[in-house]
């Protein structure tokens, strides 16, 4: 089960990218088409989840379900967009403490569209209406879109779609003119500094284990728009929300970075520091005071003109392996998984910023002096152990390269720290290709 999963059914509050239903009958067509329209509308609103067994208003648990199982598997689920959708909408189902949930991606290069009506009751269509376009609004309620505002926000999400498609046929052989946008670097620094030590302070506050502010693994990049565009503050977490979907169509675990929570009091929040107060204001999200699990004490930083910082405890120190001990092992498979998600997340972002050329990224390693390679699924031959404690790694690519030439990128960020152990250690972005198949463990139905 996903944490992220596991906080909305520990914390349920209903919003636009979440419906809580109690257990339908989807035997009955009224039920199938009410459920094929919010289905409809969370894939156009960006992605979201439908997850059953809760009463409304009260949000309460309402046990087992008492209908034909069946209906709620993934065949069943598919059933119903196949007869209602236009596209299908491929959706993964999971068990979770006793509810079943609808993982629903966002909608591509075209809308979600009703193609078939619900029933008739009492001579009228119930549920949904066949060439009607459904998008979420607040109550939350799933409706039909009735004026041209409605359309602005998924129409980009269209464009960006197309965009994010045009881009990975280019190539990257077709690459823009290097350096028409500033390069950005060192304020890429400042940033990634600031969060560290942002991050160490609330270790500290919160009397977390002290070799955290000294074992971690820290990711940033910056976007490099020659025009200065930002994303407006009021759209950023939505904007987050969004990409953190559409990176899902390459890791998939359950828990990936820069997720948005919505309750209180995990909540990102906007924030300033004095270390870089020239930003501005940015998005902050703190795991530190509020999760009791290691592993997932993290925190990250946004900003509205484009720079990212995320940093977490080393993973591989909180496995619950045999044999695992903290501190002592590094494993070259989740780091290449994350950088992956980096990667991801910068070109997803990146699209958000219509003038951006380039992004920069800033990876660094800290505490690996004694560490030797290991990974709980994979084998690896004896190492020696890493001499030195931190590693960094930079590099700069073109918009058209992080799509089309991500493996690669993967792999040169990562030759910095898998060197650190074995100074003959390469992996190429063959091995990252082959290691991204198994990064999808929720489930692998997307177009």
């Amino acid at each position: 089960m996903s944490a992220q999963i596991e906080e909305y059914i520990d914390h349920p509050v209903e919003n636009l990218h979440v419906e809580y239903k109690d257990w339908l009958n989807l035997s009955e067509p009224i039920h199938r088409a009410n459920l094929a329209r919010h289905m409809a509308a969370i894939s156009n609103h960006g992605g979201g989840y439908i997850i059953f067994g809760f009463a409304d208003p009260t949000m309460t648990s309402t046990g087992e379900n008492p209908f034909d199982a069946s209906h709620y598997t993934h065949d069943g689920i598919a059933a119903i967009s196949q007869k209602y959708h236009e596209p299908a909408i491929h959706c993964d189902v999971e068990i979770a403490k006793g509810h079943v949930v609808i993982r629903i991606p966002a909608h591509a290069n075209v809308p979600i569209c009703a193609k078939a009506n619900g029933p008739m009751v009492d001579s009228k269509v119930k549920g949904i209406v066949s060439g009607a376009i459904y998008i979420r609004k607040p109550g939350p309620q799933s409706v039909p879109i009735t004026n041209a505002h409605d359309w602005s926000e998924l129409i980009r999400r269209c464009v960006l779609h197309d965009s994010a498609a045009l881009l990975k046929a280019l190539g990257a052989a077709l690459l823009p003119p290097t350096m028409q946008s500033s390069d950005r670097t060192l304020d890429l620094k400042e940033w990634h500094d600031a969060t560290r030590a942002a991050y160490v302070a609330e270790l500290g506050k919160n009397r977390r284990p002290g070799y955290l502010k000294s074992n971690y693994t820290q990711l940033s990049y910056i976007i490099e728009d020659g025009e200065k565009n930002s994303i407006r503050p009021d759209l950023l977490k939505q904007v987050l929300r969004e990409v953190n979907f559409e990176m899902r169509d390459l890791v998939n675990t359950g828990w990936s970075i820069l997720f948005p929570f919505d309750r209180e009091p995990i909540s990102p929040y906007f924030t300033s520091d004095p270390a870089v107060v020239e930003r501005g204001p940015f998005l902050e999200q703190s795991l530190v005071s509020e999760v009791d699990s290691g592993p997932n004490f993290e925190l990250w930083r946004v900003s509205p003109d484009g720079i990212v910082s995320v940093i977490r405890p080393i993973r591989t120190d909180f496995l619950e392996f045999g044999g695992w001990q903290e501190l002592r092992y590094f494993s070259p498979n989740r780091a290449a998984r994350e950088l992956a998600e980096l990667v991801r997340h910068a070109a997803g972002l990146a699209l958000r910023f219509p003038e951006a050329q380039h992004v920069s990224f800033r990876c660094e390693w800290a505490g690996i002096r004694g560490r030797t390679i290991n990974d709980e699924l994979r084998d690896w031959s004896p190492r020696p152990a890493a001499k030195t404690d931190s590693v960094m790694s930079t590099g700069r690519w073109s918009i058209i390269e992080l799509s089309s030439n991500w493996p690669a990128i993967v792999a040169s960020l990562l030759g910095p720290v898998t060197r650190a152990f074995d100074p003959t250690l390469s992996l190429s972005k063959d091995w990252v290709a082959a290691e991204a198949q198994v990064w999808r463990p929720l489930g692998n139905h997307y177009p």
